[in-house]
């Protein structure tokens, strides 16, 4: 019994000492804090003080408080200190008004894009209008063309699919379809989509361009004629190749109506073309072999130029095609290859042939005496 008592009586002297450790089980002090004396309690480690009490969370975690209580009547030193433990708060999700608005491009600037070959960026960019109006047409016509010029076009069709479920016929939507038939070599379908997409958008420039090239390329030069005209009036249409294809469109005019003024309209043009290649930046020095080239058949070929003789016309020709063979090959090496047979050809028989017979009828004509005209009557 005196053992078991004195067993009871060390578990009794131990109850204080585990309550003490229970208290020790808070936040630590800071390295930098002192531990206080024992108190009447005990001695305890001092918790860390909050800049501010009631203070928001930190990053850390939660925010401890602690608050002294008032001295003790019979004592000086204090009681042991009431901490206030505050709980951790969830971080505040951002407001719609203070989130981020996404920067979009306007879709004249995205064409600008496309114009300069910047394909990615310009589908890039369509995308972002996507993301914030999916049904947005002008944002998918503008990356189905980007697909197209890219060569994707599986991705530019399905693009296309998806505009013409939005809007039945839209004109980028019949415009690029009719470059597609020009790249599966329907050339008939294609000039019926760009014709159908000029109907909804008469100001597709390029439209205009591609029916006109069609007409001119097939002989048919007043409906390629009045197609280019259209194209020309456009902004953006005044450039120096479509002088050049005007120019051709009144070539075959002139041939086909024997029309000798729609020679001198046709050269106006070509000479348009000249000008306006040379007066883009980094050109004035160098020659539009395109617009040589036609200068020469075009005289060569005349049936009669207003204001010239054959020998004069056939010898200009001959001049424009001489200059021609010696630029091509520095300028166009590939395009001279396949040609070159063709227009050394051409020069030869010029030469040797068209000139000598034209400068002996020329002889024989100034040799015949001239014939003398009648006299009329005699005024009164």
């Amino acid at each position: 019994m005196k053992w078991f008592a004195v067993t009871v009586c060390a578990v009794l002297a131990l109850a204080p000492a585990c309550s003490k450790d229970k208290k020790k089980t808070t936040p630590r002090a800071s390295s930098g804090a002192r531990q206080s004396g024992e108190g009447a309690g005990g001695g305890e480690a001092t918790r860390p003080v909050s800049s501010a009490p009631g203070a928001r969370e930190s990053d850390s975690g939660p925010v401890v408080t602690t608050t002294n209580r008032p001295a003790s009547r019979r004592g000086t030193s204090s009681g042991p200190r009431r901490v206030t433990i505050t709980p951790p708060t969830r971080p505040r999700r951002p407001t719609l008004a203070r989130e981020q608005k996404v920067q979009l491009m306007p879709m004249a600037a995205i064409k600008k894009l496309i114009a300069g070959r910047q394909y990615r960026r310009a589908i890039g960019e369509a995308k972002k209008h996507l993301e914030v109006n999916e049904k947005s047409v002008p944002a998918m016509a503008a990356m189905a063309e980007a697909y197209f010029r890219k060569g994707d076009l599986e991705l530019c069709k399905a693009v296309l699919a998806s505009i013409n479920n939005l809007q039945k016929d839209h004109p980028l939507f019949l415009y690029l379809w009719g470059h597609l038939y020009l790249k599966d070599g329907s050339y008939a379908l294609a000039v019926k989509y760009f014709e159908r997409a000029v109907q909804k958008n008469p100001r597709l420039l390029d439209a205009w361009t591609m029916i006109g090239m069609r007409y001119l390329q097939g002989g048919s030069y007043q409906k390629g004629l009045n197609a280019l005209l259209k194209a020309r009036a456009l902004p953006g249409g005044n450039t120096y190749a479509m002088n050049l294809n005007i120019g051709s469109c009144y070539r075959g005019l002139a041939h086909r109506n024997n029309n000798k003024s729609y020679y001198v309209t046709a050269l106006n043009y070509y000479l348009e073309a000249e000008k306006q290649f040379k007066a883009t930046a980094g050109r004035a020095s160098k020659t539009y072999l395109p617009a040589l080239y036609n200068k020469a058949v075009l005289f060569l070929d005349a049936k009669g130029f207003p204001g010239y003789s054959k020998v004069r016309r056939l010898q200009t020709g001959l001049r424009y095609l001489q200059m021609y063979a010696v630029l091509a090959p520095q300028k166009t090496p590939s395009a001279w290859a396949k040609e070159k047979k063709t227009v050394k050809a051409l020069i030869t028989r010029i030469k040797n042939a068209d000139l000598p017979a034209a400068k002996a009828m020329a002889r024989a004509a100034a040799a015949q005496p001239r014939r003398r005209a009648t006299p009329g009557p005699a005024p009164r």
